[in-house]
């Protein structure tokens, strides 16, 4: 349901373009001479392996059943993101962009049972991007780094117990502004992003740890898309 959503929305945005392009002062051109800041927000699904987790959540589960295809837990799951960042121009090949996101994810498992597990994620980073132009469409090539700071939830029955790690993250990222009027543009990136996390501690500092003894993390590489919009001041 989510990438018929993203895809649908994909569609909505070069379409769009197209109709207005005729009647709006290309980005090239207000770009000549002026550099840009920009402002954009909008959403995004993300594919990540969190292997230590995964095994943890294994070794949890009741009578987990790897066989069974109902409740196979998957090494490779989606989960959705919240954005919105700041870019300035600084030469007429470079930007600096200053974002912020918000990850949450929950791990699937069989209808009806009492446990779930769940993630979620603060991301501020900092991300250096070269610039190539058309006339209606900013293409940029780049990669962020930044702090990940995140809480991981065990509930039985309605009873939570909260884990917490820390660490950094880096994020190449490949993304287009598809200009819709002279200052509002359509947001679109594809993304990797590979996270280096502490281990899962409680609010006493104790490890949360797997029934066989070993430290659980939240380590992950992942792949993902955004959509959005942006607005600029040329």
């Amino acid at each position: 349901m989510m990438n018929r959503i993203l895809l649908s929305m994909m569609f909505l945005l070069m379409l769009t373009s197209n109709v207005f392009s005729q009647t709006k002062i290309s980005f090239e051109k207000q770009n000549a001479g002026n550099k840009y800041k920009n402002f954009s927000f909008g959403m995004g699904i993300s594919y990540s392996n969190n292997t230590s987790l995964v095994n943890f959540v294994k070794q949890d589960f009741p009578n987990y059943n790897p066989n069974s295809t109902a409740g196979n837990i998957k090494s490779l799951d989606a989960g959705v993101e919240f954005f919105g960042s700041s870019e300035f121009q600084i030469s007429r090949l470079w930007s600096v962009k200053a974002e912020y996101s918000y990850f949450t994810k929950s791990i699937s498992l069989p209808a009806g049972t009492f446990y779930t597990y769940s993630y979620n994620a603060h991301q501020p980073l900092l991300n250096l991007s070269y610039i190539s132009r058309s006339q209606f469409i900013f293409f940029k090539f780049g990669a962020g780094v930044g702090y990940d700071f995140s809480t991981f939830t065990r509930s039985v029955s309605n009873f939570d117990a909260k884990y917490t790690a820390s660490g950094f993250i880096i994020k190449p990222e490949i993304s287009a502004n598809a200009q819709l009027s002279n200052k509002v543009a359509g947001y679109i990136s594809g993304f990797m992003d590979f996270k280096f996390t502490g281990d899962l501690k409680d609010d006493a500092g104790a490890n949360l740890l797997t029934p066989s003894g070993e430290t659980v993390n939240l380590n992950s590489q992942g792949l993902g898309l955004r959509l959005g919009l942006s607005i600029y001041i040329f």
